[in-house]
């Protein structure tokens, strides 16, 4: 089966990314989703809260309404997706390997392909807590979709570890079910999260945060019994004397997220060691000619509002190199990781006969500032500088290639984003 453009994964990125490539020129039935779950939307079907698509919509609405509203599109479209899909193999060649109950074992030639495949948890061993293996251990996200779409509880009594968004909102959505959560514990000294969900999570509820604090040790044989918590020191080490046993039937921890990229890896794709997604230029292209990727499978992101719009800028790539399939950049652009920048994408700008003005650089940096000052240099020589204000590493900043900037860099081997405190 031949395909122009094929997307893998529905989950925001996905589906967004299919209703821009349309609205750029690609027809509906020149495209087609795959899906490895029973029904598109990805995460968004099991975010019942608020604090979606306030970019795309132009009002705040719950994950699963921003789900429904870009599925109703697709389908509007008469965009065909295929669910309950597991891609086996994606080569160089753009030859996807899947499994689907629709074309049973098939190969599929397509002209495009986006990788839209999100992020998974980190498990339970990257936390490295003694004890046995008991039933009730939980990561953050299997909880909320136990929860929101099984109607399933983990337990009656609960310990959170992590107080990232995710933890913090699955903490309140177990209280509003009726059950009880025993505390929230941070190692850090400070919240990973929002200071707006500190408030609306843990403290409208009543549940306690505790800072430098971990669990040490899961207690139970068939079903966990307890917790050990422990007061960290400022090397991150339990401060003997300071353990405390809790007792609960169930514990629930957010370690981390990493994007989706076993695909990537197996097709030859470059990955970033710091994002631990792919290399992309301004179009979110891969080194692999006519493969991109955008959304979660790129980097974590902090909000879906980037996400959206990563997936716009893609869909219109998808159409640019479906139109100039032979083209070859005339230069590229290094993008290099200053002082204090965690991350940056793209990791360069290929420079084509349309310049590179309007491409858009994305950021985080490594820490917490105040009177941030965000700088650009080429060959040592600062050529753009903006004040940013506070801003933390949970944040995504963003650097808009004007004319000005494009001019000065298009020549450039490479430049350097660079952050420092006024």
């Amino acid at each position: 089966m031949d395909k122009k453009v094929v997307i893998i994964g529905s989950g925001p990125a996905g589906l967004v990314c299919a209703l821009s490539c349309c609205q750029n020129g690609i027809e509906p039935s020149d495209i087609l989703i795959i899906e490895r779950d029973s029904e598109i939307g990805g995460t968004l079907n099991q975010c019942i809260h608020s604090g979606f698509g306030k970019s795309y919509l132009d009002e705040v609405v719950t994950g699963t309404e921003l789900a429904s509203m870009l599925s109703d599109g697709i389908r509007q479209l008469e965009i065909e997706y295929i669910t309950d899909s597991t891609v086996l193999s994606v080569d160089k060649q753009k030859r996807i390997r899947l499994v689907s109950p629709k074309y049973g074992y098939c190969t599929i030639k397509a002209e495009a392909i986006v990788l839209a495949m999100g992020c998974r948890e980190k498990t339970k061993g990257a936390l490295q807590i003694g004890g046995t293996r008991p039933a009730g251990v939980f990561s953050a996200g299997a909880v909320q979709r136990i929860v929101n779409l099984k109607g399933y509880m983990p337990g009656k009594k609960t310990v959170v570890l992590g107080s990232g968004d995710l933890a913090m909102i699955v903490a309140r959505r177990l209280v509003l079910e009726g059950g009880e959560v025993a505390c929230v514990c941070e190692p850090k000294e400070y919240a990973e999260g929002s200071d707006e969900n500190i408030k609306e999570c843990l403290e409208d509820f009543d549940i306690p945060l505790y800072y430098n604090h971990t669990v040490t040790k899961i207690f139970g044989k068939e079903r966990i019994e307890a917790v050990e918590i422990a007061h960290l020191d400022k090397r991150g080490k339990a401060i003997k004397g300071t353990e405390q046993k809790i007792k609960c039937d169930s514990f629930v921890y957010q370690c981390g997220l990493v994007p989706e990229n076993e695909i990537i890896k197996e097709t030859g794709i470059r990955l970033d060691t710091r994002t631990t997604g792919a290399y992309v230029n301004q179009y979110f292209e891969t080194n692999v000619k006519g493969i991109f990727t955008c959304g979660n499978a790129v980097r974590i992101h902090d909000i879906v509002d980037f996400i959206v719009e990563e997936a716009q800028i893609v869909g219109a790539s998808v159409k640019r190199y479906l139109d100039k399939k032979t083209e070859k950049p005339e230069h590229t652009v290094r993008i290099k990781n200053g002082e204090r920048i965690l991350y940056s994408v793209p990791q360069h700008l290929d420079v084509y006969e349309e310049g590179i003005e309007n491409s858009v650089i994305y950021f985080r940096v490594n820490g917490k500032y105040k009177n941030l000052l965000i700088t650009i240099k080429m060959d040592g020589e600062e050529i753009y500088s903006r004040e940013k204000g506070s801003m933390s590493w949970l944040e995504t900043g963003k650097i808009l290639v004007n004319e000005e900037l494009a001019e000065k860099i298009k020549d450039a081997k490479e430049i350097t984003i660079c952050a420092s405190e006024k």
